[in-house]
């Protein structure tokens, strides 16, 4: 038997295991008695209230903790190869709304993130390079809209490495009607927010590369830029019918919003949107000067002929003058100014101040630039057929404007950053809200402040940032009319957010070249794991990738990046204790990068982690299959293959050393389970390659084998008294041909033999 030894801290109880001649072992082992938690070495996650049993029929610990990641836990089932803590895992749902695991940063705090169901776990815990939990879950997460949640995921697959760090895959359904399809999620608990990027298909209508946040205030912020298809129904003019590209669109907590360009000008536009309860709306940013019909029988009564007077008030940017009819003739439509001068469809097109469109049937339309005021008229050139005449004049609201005028340099600050700007609207008394955002693009942030009037003579704000985690951070400001799409800006300086509670940055990042094998090294930071960021794009401000690493303050580089010119950064992480046993993760500033290329070199991997073969029969072999890769750029050379631990006797393999793995090739190598006893069996498979940074490989192989048990019926593995009741309806019965249960034999009676042994077989407890 043996005990657990893969235990960084903490201690085991072993006062309620008896183990006696008569019953064997039983019982299980408090495995932190002071109820300290035991941390998982080389990560953040710690163990609490774990209790192992001991299983004698498999000779294995089995059993279950609460595993505490990062402001929530679950409850998992925990195992051990070789008596070393391999792997934890949990399959289960919870009720409705699910088990809460992001808070808003308000008091009382409100859950903003919701798990339905999650199933999955970590395997090959002693390597902590794998230390990746993966899962599917459902999670929902936002604000309520009616009776659902903002957004949904459903059988997403989720990852959460040492760090906590979580991500997720899927299709993540926003709204209660459009759909974020080949969605990127994140679960960030650093700053506390909940995000996505994805092709986003709103009602078909719009379609656009997206990304969204829902910050610690329960805030939705977003944008996306794609298509925007308008359907050909007579409500949604003036864009009924276009197809256009490269639209904008920006996300808040009502829903998504733009605007759009007609006919090619800066100067017209017409604002569009969708509110999260799947409703399309256009030109919303258009308001009426008035509205006049002319029915076919007055116009023929009075005599008035085809000219209709429309007046333009002083002062208007842009007009719309619109004239539909009910009947099935046709006619152009041209206006006569109060100097009478003549605007005709040709004059119109060759005027860039002026539009003109009647591509729709019973409709024309002109819009004007800086028309001149006074009293204009409406020339139907053939009126005839039309039926009743309906002339609008429309105009469009002015758009507010905000520029951000502070930060206008990089700042670094502990207590406040001072946040400036010029706004106007001259129409309407618009709002004003800011943001902080870790990039500037997306407006994928989190709120800073809303409601500010933008009337409000100040302009400004005092950032309070003593509560915001270590970070750097840009500063966007949205200003909205209600009417128009709204504006958004960033700031041209950044805030460097220095937090006293948080790890600091690591320092003397360098890099050592040894023959093939890269060394990236730093300064420790104390009780800290760290974030390897990486980009083979040099020149770029952003990381694009990276890795979770332990305790240890040094990495080998990876061989999928070998021949690579690569920048690297690292960001130390520290697990705090916020009480009821969670914690919160907090995180550095990233630290001065460092380049360096990495030299050719081959590169091992295995998969899978770990060969498991399962319930086992005695009788026959059974053959599973361990992939060899190579994820490095020159040829992998295997010398050697074998098997360590105490039953490394039962296992053979079907290949012969030494041979070559070409770069991005691999090989499939069968290992062959040959059964020499009954119970657990563990052991090592050992690949000896010529990878620079792991000439020796290992992956756990394990297996039970069970004898067959004549007599347990039921198959709940075990003979017991339900199995003797089915045995002793068929004794003494002489007409069997294969249809009796205790003809063991198989000489078609139940008798004393068969009896024999069903009796050699009642009271086990470990059948197959």
């Amino acid at each position: 038997m043996k005990f657990p030894e893969y235990l960084a801290s903490g201690a085991v109880n072993v006062n309620n295991l008896v183990i006696s001649r008569a019953d064997g072992i039983s019982g299980s082992i408090d495995l932190d008695p002071e109820e300290q938690g035991i941390q998982i070495k080389g990560c953040n996650w710690i163990l609490r209230d774990g209790k192992l049993s001991f299983d004698s029929g498999k000779g294995l610990f089995y059993g279950h903790a609460t595993l505490d990641m990062a402001k929530f836990d679950l409850t998992a089932d925990i195992s051990f190869i070789e008596g070393q803590l391999y792997g934890v895992g949990m399959c289960y749902g919870f009720d409705e709304p699910g088990l809460r695991i992001l808070y808003t940063s308000s008091v009382p705090p409100v859950p903003i993130v919701f798990l339905q169901e999650v199933c999955g776990g970590v395997e090959n815990i002693p390597d902590p390079s794998r230390l990746i939990l993966k899962a599917t879950a459902d999670i929902t997460a936002g604000p309520t809209i009616q009776d659902y949640y903002l957004a949904g995921l459903d059988n997403a697959g989720m990852e959460i490495d040492i760090s906590s760090r979580a991500t997720l895959s899927g299709t993540l359904i926003v709204g209660g009607s459009y759909e974020l399809a080949y969605a990127e999620a994140y679960l960030d608990w650093h700053n506390v927010e909940f995000g996505a990027n994805g092709d986003l298909n709103a009602l078909d209508i719009f379609t656009a590369y997206t990304t969204l946040t829902i910050d610690a205030q329960n805030n939705i912020s977003g944008s996306g830029v794609g298509n925007l298809s308008v359907p050909d129904v007579w409500y949604y003019w003036p864009l009924r019918g276009k197809e256009l590209a490269n639209v904008l669109g920006l996300l808040d907590n009502n829903g998504i919003k733009g605007e759009v360009q007609i006919g090619g000008f800066g100067w017209l536009s017409a604002a569009f949107g969708f509110d999260w309860e799947g409703n399309f709306s256009v030109a919303k940013n258009l308001e009426s000067l008035g509205s006049k019909t002319y029915m076919a029988s007055q116009r023929l009564l009075s005599l008035e002929g085809q000219l209709m007077p429309v007046y333009v008030p002083e002062g208007m940017e842009v007009i719309y003058i619109k004239v539909t009819w009910t009947g099935d003739g046709d006619s152009a439509v041209e206006l006569v100014k109060p100097d009478s001068t003549r605007i005709t469809p040709g004059t119109c097109g060759a005027d860039p101040d002026c539009y003109y469109q009647d591509d729709a049937p019973q409709e024309a339309w002109y819009a004007l630039r800086n028309p001149d005021s006074g009293q204009w008229q409406v020339d139907i050139i053939d009126p005839a057929n039309l039926g009743d005449i309906a002339v609008d004049v429309i105009t469009s609201n002015s758009k507010p404007l905000i520029q951000l005028t502070e930060p206008s340099v990089d700042i670094s600050t502990n207590t406040s950053a001072d946040i400036s700007w010029v706004n106007s609207d001259p129409d309407d008394n618009a709002s004003v809200s800011l943001w902080y955002d870790v990039d500037q693009e997306g407006y994928d942030g989190s709120l800073i402040i809303s409601g500010i009037n933008e009337d409000d003579v100040a302009d400004s704000h005092v950032w309070d940032v003593t509560s915001i985690p270590t970070g750097r951070y840009y500063i966007y400001a949205q200003i909205d009319d209600k009417k128009n799409a709204p504006l958004r800006c960033y700031a041209p300086g950044m805030v460097e957010v220095i937090n006293p509670l948080y790890p600091g940055t690591p320092t003397n990042l360098q890099t050592t070249v040894n023959g093939k094998v890269v060394e990236l090294s730093w300064d420790a930071v104390v009780d800290c794991v760290y974030m390897l960021h990486y980009t083979d794009n040099i020149t770029s401000g952003v990381y694009d990738s990276y890795f979770s690493l332990a305790d240890e303050n040094h990495w080998i580089a990876d061989a999928a990046l070998a021949g690579k010119d690569v920048k690297f950064a690292v960001q130390a992480v520290h697990a705090v204790e916020i009480g009821e046993g969670h914690t919160e993760m907090r995180a550095s500033l990233i630290s001065a990068p460092v380049v360096v290329t990495i030299p050719d070199r081959p590169g091992i991997s295995v998969k899978p982690a770990v060969i498991k073969f399962g319930d086992v029969s005695p009788e026959t072999s059974t053959v599973k299959v361990a992939t060899i890769s190579n994820m490095g750029n020159e040829d992998l050379a295997i010398t050697c293959l074998k098997f360590v631990g105490s039953d490394k006797e039962a296992f053979n393999v079907d290949r012969d050393c030494p041979f070559t793995i070409g770069p991005g090739a691999n090989e499939q190598i069968g290992i062959e389970l040959i059964p020499n006893k009954q119970g657990a069996y563990s052991a090592l498979f050992q690949i000896f390659s010529d990878d620079p940074q792991k000439a020796v490989y290992e992956t756990g192989l394990s297996a039970t084998v069970n004898y067959h048990c004549n007599g347990d019926f039921d198959d709940d593995r075990d003979v017991d008294g339900s199995d003797l009741a089915v045995f002793a309806a068929d004794f003494g019965r002489t007409d069997c041909s294969g249809n009796c249960d205790g003809d063991f034999d198989e000489n078609g009676d139940v008798d004393e033999s068969d009896l024999a042994a069903f009796a050699a077989a009642f009271g086990r407890t470990d059948c197959l």
